[in-house]
C-alpha cells in the first residue's frame, strides 16, 4: 500500500489567465491559520525564508531551493528569464513578478506549492509554451513509474509527471523531461489557443507526493474532498487521513456528503523507519525492497529482476510452477491427474492403456502423457484373443467355411453342395460325386481296379499295392500290409 509522507511536498503549478487581484483576504482561514503557527517566513537580506517543522525553503535572485528535513538539497532556477528578488504578497505568498508571468510560490503547512501564472497568452498562435529550468542537488537521479526521484541516504525530493487542463476542465497535451540537470515542461501550442483560460499546468516536486482518493469522475470539479484531517501514530508509525466529501461511486449519490478514512504507514520516504526492513521510496516490486517496505524474497510472489527467473508465491514447488529457490520452473509430473507443461493429456498413471475390446482403432494417454493410438484387439484382427473368450480368428476369412466364424467362437459348418471340398467332404460336385459330397460306389469301383488281388491267400505282413480310382479320373496307388 503506498502511504502518506512525513516530508513536505511542493506543488509546482502554472496557472494561466487568472487574475491577482483580490487573490488573498485579510481574513485568514483555520487551514492557513495552522501554515502560519507551524511555518516561519521571514524576510532577509539575500531573500525570503521559510523555515517549517520539515523543511526549509529559501527564495532569492538565485532561484528556489528546497532541503526537507531528511534528504537532499533541492535548488531550481528558470533559464533564459530575468532575475527578479522576490516579494511577498499576503500572509502565505511569494512571489517573482516578470511582466506578464508571475513565478508564485504558496506556503503550505507540509510543503511549499509553486505556481507560474499566465494573465493573459504571451505567444504567438500555435507556438508550444515551453519553461526550462536547472537543477542542482546532490541526490542521486532515478526515473520511477511517477516521476523523477533525487535520493540520498536520508531520504528523497521527487518531481512528478506534468498534468495540463483549462478552465472547462478539459486535458491539454503536455510534456515533461528531465536531462541530466535541466527539466523542461512544453504545452501544445495548438490547444493553449483553443483552452478556456486560466490553464493549469501540474507538475510536482517534493517528497514523494500522490492521491489517496478521488471523488466522482477523475477531473471533474464537481466533486470534490473538503476538510481533510491527519493523525499520526508514533506507537506503529502509521497515519490516519479522514475528509468528507461528494462521490457518486458505487452506491453512493451525488449531492450527500460522506466521512472517509484510511489508514498509511511511512513506507515510501525512502528512510528505513521502525518496522520496515527497506524503503526504496517506489512502488516497483521487482527491485530488492517491496512497496511495502519488506526485502524482496523468494516465495513473495513477484520476480526480482537480474535474481530471480520466477516466483508464484504460495504455488513454488509445486509441478509446472516456480520452484522453491526461484530459478526456474518445476518439470511437468506425468500421472498426476493434471495436464500441465508439454503434457497432452495425464490420466493418473504412467501406463498406456489398450483399446476396449472391439474398437478398430482409439486414442489412449501413454507412459509420457501423451497422446497415442491404443492397442487394439478385436474380432477379425487373426489373433485369437482368449482373454475376451475368442476360440479363433482367421482375419480377413472369417465366416468361410470351415473357417473361424464372424464371432470369433468356432468354426464355420462345412457346406455341401458349395462346390468347395471342405472338412467332412470327400467332394463337393463333379462326376460321382453324392448329394452328401461323399462318391457313389467307391468301393464297387475301388474291388474292380483290383480284382486280380486274392484277399484271402495274403500271409500276414504281406504288402499288396492297390489301385483306387476316384470318378474325376484320378488313380491312386495305396500300399496295404496284412
Amino acid at each position: 500500500m503506498k502511504r502518506l509522507i512525513s516530508s513536505l511536498v511542493l506543488l509546482a503549478i502554472i496557472v494561466v489567465g487568472i487574475s491577482l487581484r483580490g487573490y488573498f483576504v485579510e481574513r485568514i482561514t483555520p487551514e492557513e491559520a495552522v501554515v502560519l503557527a507551524t511555518n516561519r517566513i521571514e524576510e532577509r537580506p539575500e531573500g525570503i525564508l521559510v523555515d517549517g517543522r520539515y523543511h526549509r525553503a529559501l527564495l532569492t535572485e538565485e532561484g528556489f531551493t528546497f532541503t526537507p528535513r531528511r534528504g537532499p538539497s533541492w535548488r531550481w532556477k528558470p533559464i533564459a528569464v530575468e532575475s527578479v528578488r522576490p516579494v511577498r504578497n499576503g500572509p502565505l505568498g511569494i512571489e517573482y513578478r516578470r511582466g506578464d508571468v508571475t513565478e508564485r510560490y504558496l506556503v503550505k503547512s507540509r510543503g511549499v506549492e509553486q505556481q507560474f501564472v499566465m494573465e493573459r497568452p504571451v505567444l504567438s498562435k500555435g507556438a508550444d509554451w515551453v519553461v526550462t529550468g536547472r537543477i542542482e542537488t546532490e541526490g542521486e537521479l532515478e526515473e520511477t513509474g511517477r516521476g523523477w526521484i533525487w535520493r540520498d541516504k536520508e531520504g528523497i525530493v521527487s518531481l512528478g509527471r506534468v498534468k495540463v487542463f483549462d478552465a472547462k476542465g478539459d486535458s491539454i497535451p503536455a510534456w515533461m523531461t528531465v536531462k541530466g540537470k535541466e527539466t523542461e515542461i512544453r504545452v501544445s501550442g495548438e490547444a493553449l489557443a483553443m483552452a478556456a483560460y486560466p490553464v493549469t499546468i501540474d507538475p510536482e516536486v517534493g517528497t514523494n507526493d500522490f492521491r489517496i482518493s478521488d471523488m466522482g469522475p477523475d477531473g471533474n470539479v464537481n466533486y470534490r474532498a473538503v476538510n481533510a484531517r491527519v493523525a499520526y501514530n508514533p506507537a506503529n508509525n502509521e497515519y490516519l487521513v479522514v475528509w468528507y466529501g461528494d462521490d457518486n461511486t458505487g452506491l453512493l449519490v451525488d449531492n450527500e456528503f460522506e466521512i472517509f478514512g484510511q489508514r498509511f504507514t511511512n513506507c515510501g520516504d525512502g528512510v528505513v523507519d521502525t518496522g520496515e526492513e527497506c524503503d526504496d521510496a517506489n512502488a516497483d516490486n521487482t527491485d530488492s525492497c517491496l512497496n511495502t517496505c519488506v526485502s524482496a524474497s523468494c516465495g513473495d510472489g513477484n520476480v526480482q529482476v537480474g535474481v530471480e527467473e520466477c516466483d508464484d508465491g504460495a504455488n513454488n514447488g509445486q509441478p509446472n510452477y516456480c520452484n522453491d529457490t526461484c530459478s526456474g520452473m518445476v518439470p511437468a509430473t506425468c500421472g498426476n491427474g493434471i495436464i500441465e507443461s508439454g503434457e497432452t493429456c495425464d490420466d493418473g498413471n504412467t501406463t498406456t492403456e489398450t483399446c476396449t475390446y472391439g474398437q478398430t482403432s482409439c486414442t489412449v494417454c501413454n507412459g509420457s502423457c501423451q497422446g497415442a493410438a491404443g492397442a487394439t484387439s478385436y474380432c477379425g484382427d487373426a489373433t485369437t484373443d482368449t482373454v475376451n473368450r475368442e476360440t479363433c480368428d482367421d482375419g480377413d476369412d472369417n465366416g468361410e467355411p470351415n473357417l473361424c466364424n464372424s464371432g470369433c467362437s468356432g468354426t464355420t459348418d462345412s457346406v455341401c453342395g458349395n462346390g468347395v471340398e471342405e472338412a467332412g467332404e470327400e467332394c463337393d460336385g463333379g462326376d460321382g460325386c453324392s448329394d452328401t459330397c461323399g462318391y457313389e460306389n467307391a468301393g464297387s469301383d475301388m474291388a474292380a481296379a483290383n480284382s486280380g488281388v486274392d484277399f484271402d491267400r495274403l500271409e500276414p505282413g504281406e504288402t499288396v499295392d492297390l489301385t483306387a480310382p476316384d470318378p474325376r479320373g484320378n488313380t491312386s496307388t495305396l500300399i496295404l500290409k496284412t
